[in-house]
């Protein structure tokens, strides 16, 4: 974490059938309902929801961000839709590979390499 606290920002666009949020920032305790508002959004409108969280920007992530991560997961699969990370940062893949979560994870290094495939 950094000396001062950065808000995490959270911009959307859509990529074929996919919405694509890219955040950019710190993700943790603070950072949560801007992400899970967005999601819940998402939700909302798109059924099943295709979600990519573009992790290109964050510049650290602690166990709540991790945490929030895994709701905004079960939230768009219990909706029966796809929920895919890419651009992971060294910093977020070892709390991934920490906890074992990144095995749970759809991941591809970055959003061209996703629509690639």
């Amino acid at each position: 974490m950094t000396g001062t606290a950065e808000i995490l920002r959270v911009k959307s666009h859509p990529v074929g059938l996919w919405t694509v949020l890219e955040l950019a920032g710190e993700l943790d305790v603070a950072g949560l309902p801007a992400l899970h508002r967005r999601v819940d959004e998402i939700c909302a409108v798109c059924a099943p929801p295709r979600l990519v969280i573009d992790m290109t920007a964050v510049t650290f992530m602690d166990s709540c961000g991790l945490s929030g991560l895994v709701r905004c997961w079960q939230r768009v699969g219990g909706l029966q839709g796809r929920f895919v990370l890419v651009g992971l940062r060294p910093r977020v893949v070892r709390v991934l590979d920490i906890t074992g979560m990144r095995r749970a994870f759809e991941t591809y290094d970055s959003l061209e390499e996703f629509t690639r495939s």
